[in-house]
Order: structure tokens, then C-alpha cells, then sequence
């Protein structure tokens, strides 16, 4: 069964998505953003739309910025100078900022039941009378909503590789590839709300309820970065003071029938975009040694280039692991750039801000590229969210999309939840998923083709006027239910063990990259003893086995279905 979602296109082209549409497909033009207008024509079941125009016809719902936090301590002088900011510098050992910020209080120190807790779409009462007012059907959150439009980007853009242009040359030859942490597939619960008509996107966390210590850290950094020391210690279990009581603060953003929440973290009046995000990133050794922190925090960020304790290191990471979560995250939220701080989780070494523009080079190649593939994978997603709604009307149900590397195509798996219950009956036994027979799963197939007009897939571009061009079918594959029970079994044991680390795999990477590391480690970069030297190529052989090795599982995937693309002249 094909579905056939709207038509962004421009009006020359009627001919040929006439064809198009009767041979199957559902094809989707981005053109180079511009003021120009188009008429909306009517072509049977197809709508056609000029997507420059939609795009600034979306809604967005900003808040009162004035009452959200501001840095402290001088650092909104990192916003209006480009480039990173050492706390200490290394050779003076002269501090640029209060020496105080230099070591983070221990989370056993921090009292986290001050905290306002995380409100999850379906809980937020506010979001779903926003999403009435506005006229969505759909209402998410970023954290619940970014994995899904990853995914999509994935599939949109044939997997090109990013850009690591502005980094020394040292770098040339590592990898250019999103890492395996970014390519995770998301699973999302579509939960209907029958008192709204409406449905809200929370994100499925049944392979990562026990949070890391990173993840613990986030919101204490917050406080630390923006709230004055003797604020600060209100936040300590030493304190006697309450928990606190503003308000968290939202931008909502509605594109189409989907509308997203957006929490906004720091603000400054100067900038243009006057909000940012505030990020804190722990160096590689932290984030590939979670398990043994007490080795982890002995690795420092000691200079500004170099292959590793560098800042540069550390960025290069940032761009291939987490770039485009910040990009979508910002794009939502209508914010200016990102605040990095880093650290090993005792001492903070540096900060940077980075604005939206530099991170959709580093992504995409501009911002008008970003801006289009962002609003490009939002459609995307409108429809697909359409095309289950429409299979499982007023019914909460369990959405997973799964990318594979080098593959045209995407699978999304929806597992039915039972009227009268909110989550899966997926369990865990010996480690193993397990799927009750009575399940209900439905699978489609979502086909990408680009067409011979598309941006090159082998690099990011510079900026220049130009179309990106795609064509995508929606299929429901017909097979028996068994078998999508069966496939869809084997999908969430990919997921449970995607991030295991697994010795022999990890192992077998080692020899591979152990010399190209030496041979990019010149006299500067050449840590102070050889024990650290041993540790970092441990650290550097985790990180590829973590980053560019599939689990190990047996693959379940759908037979190949080759439909060539249209030919456009």
C-alpha cells in the first residue's frame, strides 16, 4: 500500500509530477529560499505548494526573554569573540575568569531535588492547550523530536559527510561520518489525548532509564554558569533553601500540523537571535571511560590544536556527534548559537560560543541549505506522523525509525498500544528483547532517491543559489504478521545493544589505528609520559569501535526494492 503525502513543489513543474505521482511517488522540491510568491494549484489528490513560502508562514510563539538567566561571572564576553576562551591560560597560568569557576562541585554536593523536573509532552498541560490554540495535531518537545528529524536528515541526504574544512590539517584523514551516538534510531510514543484531540511526542527511554553521571551534570552546570556563587550555594545540600520556583521558559514553534517545544536555557539582548543554548562538553576520554572516571579525569585539554587534549579535538568530536542535534534544537527554538563549556567533569578548561550559522556550515554548507533541509524534514515528518494517524486513529502507539550507513532507504516500525495502556509490553529476559505474540506491528518502508540535480553527496558545498531535489515513496510492506513481529524484535535488540562495548570488536580496531595516530602525532602533541601516550590510544581505539561499528546482531532487513528514479532535465 503506498501513501502519498503533499507536493512541495514549484508550478512549471506540474508535467512532470503528474507522472510521478501516477507511477507512485511523492515528490518534494526545496528551492533557494526567496521572497518570490506562488499560487497553490490543485492536481487531483496533489497539493502543490511553494516551500520558500511555507517557511515563513509557520507559527513561533516566543516568550518574554527578559525572564530568562543571564551568564555570569564575565562570560558574555566569550559570546561577542569568536573562537575558545581558556579559563587558565596555559602558558602564564594566568586566569581569565573568576578562578572559581575552575573546579565543579561534586554532584554528591549538588541537591537535585531543587530542580524543577523534566515535564514530558504528554504531561504538559500547557503544550497541549498550545497546541489547540495553534492548530496542531501533533505536539513534541526537542528532546523528543531531534532523533526523529536526525533520522530523517540521514535519509533526505544520502549520508554526506560532514565538513571538518576549518580544522588543521592533522585532521584530514579521520573520519567525516556522523558517529554511531548520532546515528542512534530513535523510538518515539505517539500518545493520543483524547480530552485535546491531539497527539504528544514522548521519547521512548526503556534502553536508557539510568542517567550518566553526563547527563546528571547538565542542569548543575547550568546553575554554575549563570547564577553568581552566592545563588549557587543555594543549589547545595549544605543550603537550607527551598526549591526553586521561576517558571521553565518555551519557545513553540509550529510547522504545520506539528507543534515543537523548545526550552530555552540563556539569553542575551545583543545578540540577534537574542537566545542561545547552553551546552557542557566533557572531553573524549570522559565520554568513552564512563565506567572508570577516576583514569578519565586525569586526561586535560592542555592546548588549542592538535589531535588530541585539544580544543580542537574536542570540537572536531563536536561536529560529527553532536552538531546536528544542536542545529535542530536551535532551529526549533528560534536561538542564535550554542554556549560550549569544557570540562572532565572536576575542572573546567574553556568556553566558546558558537553560533547557528557556524555549525550549518560545519553540517550542511550554509544556512539557506540548513534552513531547507530543516523545514524539508519537518514536512517529511508531518506526513509520516499523517500516515500512522491515519492506520491507528486515536490510538497511542510506538514509533522507531531505523537508518542503516549507505542505505536509500528507511524502515519505521509501529508497535499498536493496547486501548487502556500507556506503554509497550516489550521486556528484557537474559538480556534478550522479548515480544509478546499478541503485538501489533505495522512496517513501512520510506524510499530516497536524489535526483541527478542535488547537491553533490560526497562533500558539503559552499553556499550557492541551487535545488535540492528528492523524491520519497511511503510503503507499508505486506508481510505476515509474524514475521514483523519477528523483525521488529531484532530492531530493538539492535537498539538495547547499540552502544554495548564489546572487547573482541574493539580490539580489532586497535591495530588499524594505532600507527595512523602516532604518525599524526608530531613533537607538540606528544603527551608528557608514555603511559598517557598508551592510554589515549586506548581511548582513540574505543572511540572507533564505539563510533563506526555496527552491533554485533544478526541483520533482519527487508528484501531489496529497486524503482529508478524519474529522469529530470
Amino acid at each position: 500500500m503506498l501513501s502519498h503525502g503533499q507536493i512541495l513543489l514549484r508550478q512549471p513543474m506540474l508535467a512532470a509530477i503528474a507522472t510521478r505521482h501516477a507511477r507512485g511517488f511523492t515528490s518534494t522540491r526545496l528551492a533557494p529560499s526567496t521572497n518570490s510568491e506562488s499560487d497553490q494549484v490543485e492536481l487531483g489528490q496533489v497539493s502543490i505548494v511553494d516551500l520558500a513560502k511555507v517557511a515563513f508562514q509557520h507559527e513561533l510563539d516566543k516568550p518574554n526573554y527578559t525572564k530568562l538567566p543571564r551568564l555570569a561571572h564575565n562570560l558574555d564576553r566569550v559570546l561577542f569573540n569568536p573562537g575558545v576562551h581558556q579559563l587558565q591560560d596555559t602558558r602564564t597560568k594566568v586566569y581569565n575568569f573568576d578562578p572559581w569557576l575552575k573546579a565543579i562541585p561534586s554532584m554528591d554536593e549538588f541537591d537535585h531535588d531543587k530542580l524543577r523536573p523534566f515535564v514530558k509532552p504528554s504531561e504538559d498541560a500547557t503544550l497541549h492547550k498550545k497546541a489547540r490554540k495553534m492548530n496542531a495535531k501533533y505536539a513534541g518537545s526537542t528532546s523528543s523530536l531531534t532523533g526523529l528529524l536526525s533520522q530523517l536528515y540521514f535519509l533526505i541526504s544520502g549520508w554526506r559527510p560532514v565538513s571538518t574544512q576549518m580544522l588543521s590539517q592533522r585532521f584530514t584523514k579521520l573520519p567525516t561520518h556522523f558517529t554511531r551516538g548520532s546515528r542512534f534510531p530513535a523510538s518515539v510514543y505517539l500518545r493520543y489525548k483524547a480530552n485535546r484531540d491531539i497527539y504528544t511526542v514522548d521519547a521512548d527511554k526503556v534502553f536508557d532509564e539510568d542517567e550518566n553521571i553526563l547527563q546528571i551534570l547538565g542542569r548543575p552546570m547550568e546553575k554554575f554558569l549563570t547564577l553568581p556563587k552566592v545563588q549557587f550555594k543555594k543549589f547545595l545540600k549544605a543550603s537550607k533553601s527551598g526549591k526553586e520556583t521561576d517558571r521553565e521558559v518555551y519557545t513553540y514553534n509550529r510547522i504545520g500540523s506539528l507543534l515543537m517545544r523548545s526550552q530555552l536555557d540563556c539569553y542575551d539582548p545583543r545578540l540577534p537571535g537574542k537566545a542561545f543554548d547552553l551546552k557542557t562538553r566533557a572531553t573524549i576520554a570522559i565520554r568513552l571511560l564512563l565506567s572508570d572516571l577516576s583514569d578519565a579525569t586525569g586526561y586535560e585539554i592542555k592546548r588549542s590544536k592538535g589531535v588530541l587534549e585539544s580544543f580542537e579535538r574536542e570540537y572536531y568530536d563536536l561536529i560529527r556527534a553532536a552538531f546536528l542535534k544542536y542545529n535542530m534544537q536551535a532551529r526549533i527554538g528560534g536561538m542564535d548559537g550554542i554556549f560550549v563549556a569544557y570540562h572532565n567533569t572536576r575542572k573546567l578548561f574553556g568556553f566558546e560560543y558558537i553560533p547557528l550559522e557556524e555549525i550549518d556550515r560545519c553540517i550542511f554548507g550554509s544556512t539557506r541549505k540548513a534552513r531547507d533541509y530543516f523545514l524539508y524534514c519537518v514536512r517529511l515528518l508531518n506526513i509520516l506522523f499523517d500516515t500512522i494517524a491515519q492506520k491507528y486513529p486515536k490510538q497511542t502507539t510506538l514509533v522507531s525509525f531505523e537508518n542503516r550507513r549507505n542505505r536509500s532507504s528507511m524502515l519505521i516500525y509501529v508497535e499498536a498500544i493496547p486501548q487502556g495502556q500507556d506503554n509497550s509490553r516489550l521486556t528484557l529476559e537474559n538480556d534478550l528483547v522479548v515480544v509478546p505474540e499478541s503485538t501489533e506491528v505495522t512496517m513501512y518502508k520510506v524510499d530516497q532517491y536524489q535526483s541527478q540535480h542535488s547537491i553533490a553527496l560526497d562533500e558539503v558545498q559552499p553556499d550557492r543559489a541551487e535545488t535540492i531535489h528528492a523524491e520519497y515513496r511511503i510503503e507499508e510492506l505486506d508481510i505476515s504478521p509474524a514475521d514483523k513481529r519477528d523483525r521488529y524484535r531484532a530492531f530493538r535488540q539492535r537498539q538495547h545493544e547499540w552502544f554495548d562495548d564489546n572487547a573482541e570488536r574493539r580490539d580489532a580496531k586497535a591495530a588499524g589505528f594505532a600507527e595512523e595516530l602516532l604518525v599524526q602525532m608530531d613533537d607538540d602533541d606528544t603527551p608528557n609520559t608514555f603511559k598517557a601516550l598508551l592510554k589515549e590510544i586506548s581511548a582513540r581505539h574505543a572511540l572507533q569501535a564505539k563510533d563506526d561499528v555496527e552491533p554485533a546482531v544478526k541483520e533482519v532487513w527487508w528484501p531489496r526494492h529497486r524503482v529508478s528514479s524519474p529522469a529530470h532535465k
